[in-house]
């Protein structure tokens, strides 16, 4: 088993870091070389990441434009591997990426706008949990007060800006007045 395991972290390695394949990989497939093959697994590898990212943050790529949205997050992917075998982890260092990002320096909301997708999308899988009852904590007497322990909800998360970025967002989302979308579209200077 652990002969098994060491090929498959040296395949993924292949993949991820783009180091030689191991000895141990079959090479008697005639239709493609070893490196044509792993170059395949390569760009599925790149591509899945890809679409987490364009999953996670849409508004993003609406205002940078798909092109240039590709760019980036071939960058980003370049720096940053997937730790998790759940793509809907991916990405959560997008925002500060963005910030030091050189080409989209004209555009100061970018980070922020990002931030507060990343937010969206935790909240979007966050682990189900009760909500407050306001019944029953209307039922509370003031003496109990100090008592009272309360928790955020799991999907809950404060996103601070000093840009209209909520705004932003919900000019970008899919029932958005057309006239509002118009205001925030924004394209980058490719690098």
């Amino acid at each position: 088993m652990l002969l098994l395991n060491d090929d498959l972290s040296d395949f993924a390695r292949a993949i991820v870091c783009g180091e030689e394949p191991s000895s141990g990989i079959d090479t008697s497939y005639q239709n493609y070389s070893v490196a044509i093959a792993i170059e395949i697994y390569r760009n599925n590898y790149r591509g899945n990441l890809h679409e987490a990212l364009a999953g996670a943050y849409p508004v993003i790529e609406q205002l940078v434009g798909k092109e240039f949205f590709r760019l980036l997050t071939r960058q980003f992917i370049g720096q940053h591997l997937s730790r998790s075998g759940n793509l809907h982890h991916y990405g959560a260092e997008m925002a500060g990426f963005i910030a030091a990002f050189d080409s989209v320096q004209g555009l100061p909301y970018l980070p922020d706008v990002a931030t507060l997708e990343w937010a969206c999308h935790c909240a979007y899988f966050a682990d189900d949990a009760a909500t407050l009852n306001l019944d029953k904590l209307a039922q509370v007497s003031p003496e109990q007060y100090p008592d009272l322990i309360l928790h955020i909800h799991p999907a809950c998360q404060l996103v601070r800006s000093r840009y209209p970025i909520a705004t932003i967002w919900h000019a970008h989302q899919p029932d958005a007045p057309s006239d509002l979308k118009l205001i925030w579209i924004v394209v980058p200077v490719t690098p």
